[in-house]
């Protein structure tokens, strides 16, 4: 058996185990960014949803504390408007007098409505938009996983494609070259060589 022969097979198995390893690193790689990618995507979502309720709450707030000053307003303007008609004399319990601080009272409490369902209105949307964040945040995890896995499975079917192609050449060439696997001479060659000996 011929040192090439002997060869061979050794090359051949170098190159079979260099390009599993290379497909492995390389789906793992490859895998491991999809991870990274998803789990930047997800934490930008998660953020952006936290702030949806943050400002959500403030808003809120600020309602409560608007309608409160609002109140506060109506109460000493209807106080006003009451002391006032005290001190002219005229019949506060009564009368215009009594319609136009229940107005006044009408407005103020409208007003005072009006500014709690305007922020009831705005956290509304920073609540829908936190909702879509976090579906986002989980969507985009999901994706990575799915995508991630189906690298490791491409990697994987590599590992036993590249192989079996690689070795499916190092036949032909064998072949070729009047060797089988191993380096033996076909029997072909054999009986030949007996043939013209005879």
């Amino acid at each position: 058996m011929s040192a090439t022969a002997t060869a061979s097979p050794a090359l051949m198995y170098s190159m079979v185990g260099m390009s599993s390893v290379s497909a492995l690193g390389t789906g793992y790689s490859q895998s491991q960014a999809i991870k990274a990618t998803g789990r930047y995507q997800s934490g930008i979502a998660e953020t952006n949803a936290a702030m949806a309720d943050l400002a959500g709450k403030e808003t809120l707030e600020a309602g409560d504390i608007q309608a409160s000053r609002k109140n506060l307003e109506t109460q000493q303007r209807v106080g006003s408007r009451l002391a006032i008609q005290g001190a002219s004399g005229v019949d506060v319990g009564s009368g215009s007098s009594a319609m136009v601080r229940s107005g006044e009272n009408l407005v103020g409490a409208t007003d005072e409505l009006t500014i709690r369902s305007n922020a009831q209105r705005r956290a509304f949307g920073y609540k829908i938009q936190s909702m879509q964040d976090t579906y986002q945040a989980k969507f985009a995890k999901m994706t990575a996983a799915s995508e991630s896995m189906q690298t490791l499975l491409s990697g994987g079917l590599k590992v036993i494609s590249e192989p079996l192609s690689i070795y499916s050449n190092y036949l032909r060439f064998s072949r070729y070259m009047g060797g089988g696997a191993g380096g033996k001479v076909p029997d072909s060659y054999t009986s030949g060589s007996e043939g013209v000996e005879g």
